[in-house]
Parts: structure tokens; C-alpha cells; sequence
């Protein structure tokens, strides 16, 4: 595994993220801020690109797709 690159989650104290079953997002759970953030996901290199998507959700700290 090998790092591409960083970003900043958006957010206080990232507790967790998960990438989105079809792979074209990562979801960020920033715990101390109360915010769950949404990055998009370039399918080919694996970039991150944060988007106008945020939620606030008190004290979020586990990210789950069913």
C-alpha cells in the first residue's frame, strides 16, 4: 500500500471513514465537531476531493453501509 496523498477531513478529531460500495466516495465521521463529511473518489488514482456534503450529527464516530 502506498500513500498518494492528504487532506484535510473537514472536521475535529476523525474517529472513522468508509469508502462507499460502488467506490466513488469516502465518507468522514469528525467526532469533536459534530460533522460527517463527504470526499469524492477519483476511481482510477484513488484522490480524495472533498465536496459541498456535510451533515451534522452529534458526536459521530462510526461510518456503516448495509
Amino acid at each position: 500500500m502506498q500513500r498518494i496523498g492528504l487532506i484535510p477531513t473537514g472536521g475535529k478529531f476523525p474517529r472513522h471513514f468508509a469508502i462507499t460500495p460502488d467506490g466513488a466516495a469516502v465518507i468522514v465521521s469528525n467526532q469533536d465537531s459534530g460533522n460527517i463529511r463527504v470526499f469524492s473518489r477519483d476511481l482510477e488514482t484513488g484522490l480524495l476531493t472533498m465536496t459541498d456534503q456535510s451533515f451534522a450529527i452529534s458526536a459521530p464516530n462510526y461510518i456503516r453501509f448495509y
